[in-house]
């Protein structure tokens, strides 16, 4: 009885395997890893967090862009430069 349970076992196994393998016949190991990357829902989150925070740091500060005499300026949000030193009490 328990050979046939463990028979049984084996075969499901298989199948479950046979299916998996199915999904990724074909496919290269980057795309492989790229689909199960897109399918975890926290790394998902992860990568909206790490690019909103990417963002945020990019658009705090001015960005000036040309040369030193009559630089494109594109004003950030934020009030304080690299310069500047709050008062502190």
């Amino acid at each position: 009885m328990a050979r046939k349970k463990q028979e049984v076992e084996i075969i499901n196994d298989a199948n479950e395997n046979a299916i998996l393998n199915k999904e990724t016949e074909g496919l290269s190991q980057g795309q492989i890893v790229l689909r199960r990357f897109i399918r975890h829902r926290a790394a998902m989150i992860s990568v909206v967090v790490l690019f909103t925070l990417i963002a945020v740091v990019y658009t705090s500060l001015d960005w000036r862009i040309g040369n030193e005499k009559d630089p494109f300026v594109i004003p950030g949000w934020w009030k304080y430069g690299f310069e500047d030193m709050p008062e502190l009490r």
